[in-house]
Formats: C-alpha cells, structure tokens, sequence
C-alpha cells in the first residue's frame, strides 16, 4: 500500500470517537436539561464549591458586558447547541486557503483554480466572522479574543504548531532525499523529538517562572532547533531535535495553562476548544506558507523562516 497507508489509522480512530462522543454527549446534555429543569435557584448544584462564590461574583460584571447574544451560555444548567453554521464556514474557508497556498508554488499566482481557491477562502471566512457575530452559542465568541492573555496564549498555540510541523516536515525530507533514508530510519530518527516533548511537557511546569516566560523561552528554543536545521548536516539533526522538541513541550503546556487560566471556570470549555483549534490551524497555515516557501527558495530559508517566525513570537508574548 506504501507509506500513504498511514493515514488509514485515523479511520477507525475516528469511529471510535465518534461512537463514544454521542453516548458521552449524550449523557451530558440529558444532565443539562435536568438541571435547567432546577433552576439557577438549586442551591444544591453549588454546595460542594463555596469557594466559588466570590470568584463568580466578581466575574458577574465582566460576563454581563458579553451582550445579550450570550445570555443562553451563561445561565446555570442551559445547553449549548452545536454551530454548524460557523463549523462548515470555517472549514470550507481553511480548506480553501490551503488549497490555494499549495498551488501557488507549482501553479503560479495567476492559475484560475489557485485565484478560485482564494476567493472562496476569503469568502467563506468573512462568512464565518459574520455568523459568529450573531450565533447564539458560537464557537469562537468574539470577547474571548478581546482578553489579553487569551488571545495571546492562542496565538503562540497556533505559532507552536506552524513552526515546528514545517521545520520537522523539512527535516524528514532531507533525511530520505539528501541523507537516502528510508521513511522508518527517518521517522526512528526523529525519536529525540518526540521524548523531548514529554520531557518538556512534564518538566517545564516545574520551572518557577510565568507563563509568559516559559511561553518566550520555548520559542527561543525552537528557533534554535530551526537554526540547527540550517546546517543541514546529520550532526545537527540530533540537537535540532531536542531543543524543538524541548520548547514545543515547555512551551505549548504553558500556553495553555495561561490560556484557561484567563477565562472563568464556566468557560474552560470554550478555551480549551478554541486552544486546540488555533494550534491545528497553525499546523495547517505553517505547512502551507512555510513549506511553499520553502520550495519557492530553499529549504534553509524556509528554516530561517520558521526561526524568525518563533523568535518574533517569543518577543512578542512578554509584552
């Protein structure tokens, strides 16, 4: 089948998924309704959680300023509904964009599918920002992004992903197409990377420092793997390894500590939500704007790219 056949392991991965998915979803919304059916007034429902008291009541002026719009989210016990709508506008627009940045290098700017492709990613994406503004339950509430800390954890989320992804993307390539390896050997050689993104997941909470810090700190790190990758030597690969590895770990636990962190304990959901979307997304863009570039100069500059990209980032989230 060749090595494409690795992609048949998302199939059932995906079914199961989606089978536990509908039972536990299921349950969670047959448990909402029952609550709803209480009322804000059960008392019972907060007993466990005294400490919760001052907490929400001082978020009760910044939740109120959320807009009516949001008022179904913010009742106890009250269901939130899928938003399909936003759901198919931001794929379709995402999709399109890439389709449209991987043909810009082999097609050209003026090729009538890339131009189409474009069109109907800025088309579905200003769509999205408009049913976002008016759904009820939309899965990018735009006063998320307007806290600081928020917006700022996401960012280096998706700057995490489409950094690294295209830096290790090169990497495998340099392996099997300068080096002659064959896609196991490449794949067993980027070992290193993998621990060293446990390591650092699990050894980067521990360090006494903000945040903020650890976020600048991994960034660092990762522009230095970048620019070991430069040198496009196998000497370099194993330290390349390590320090991306290391920072993406550090780096990325602490993005979303800060992330939820900046939201109430009702919204953690909505945080976690949209913390994962901006690092897919960031997977996405990175491999299609890094990588076209890439091929359009050079895969060294494609590398110092991504090493400035992750340095102007690591600045960027101190301020």
């Amino acid at each position: 089948l060749g090595w494409t056949a690795v992609f048949l392991a998302n199939v059932p991965l995906c079914v199961a998924g989606a089978i536990v998915a509908a039972r536990v979803l299921g349950r969670d919304e047959a448990r909402g309704r029952s609550d709803a059916a209480r009322g804000p007034g059960d008392a019972t429902r907060w007993a466990g959680h005294p400490a919760r008291g001052a907490g929400d009541e001082a978020r009760g002026a910044g939740d109120a300023t959320r807009g009516a719009g949001h008022s179904v989210r913010d009742r106890p016990g009250a269901l939130r509904r899928l938003d399909v709508p936003g759901a198919v506008a931001v794929t379709v627009g995402l999709s399109s964009l890439m389709l449209a940045l991987t043909r810009l290098e082999s097609a050209g700017p003026g090729d009538p599918l890339t131009l189409a492709a474009l069109a109907a990613a800025l088309a579905a994406l200003a769509l999205f920002a408009r049913i976002e503004r008016r759904a009820a339950s939309p899965i990018l509430p735009g006063w998320t992004l307007r806290r600081r800390a928020f917006a700022t954890a996401a960012g280096a989320a998706a700057v995490l992903t489409a950094v690294t992804t295209p830096s290790m993307f090169l990497a495998i390539l340099y392996q099997q197409e300068t080096l002659g390896r064959q896609a196991l050997e490449a794949g067993l050689w980027c070992l290193p990377f993998n621990l060293s993104v446990i390591a650092g997941s699990l050894l980067g909470p521990r360090a006494r420092c903000s945040p903020r810090a650890a976020m600048a700190g991994g960034l660092v790190a990762i522009a230095g793997g970048a620019a070991f990758l430069i040198a496009r030597t196998p000497a370099s690969l194993a330290p390349a390894f390590v320090l991306m590895g290391a920072g993406l770990g550090i780096a990325a636990v602490a993005s979303t500590a800060s992330g939820t962190a900046a939201l109430g304990d009702r919204d953690q959901g909505i945080a976690s939500g949209v913390l994962n979307a901006a690092a897919q997304v960031g997977t996405a863009l990175g491999l299609g704007l890094l990588i076209t570039f890439a091929a359009a100069t050079s895969p060294r500059a494609g590398l110092a790219a991504a090493a400035a990209i992750a340095l102007a980032s690591a600045v960027a989230v101190t301020r």
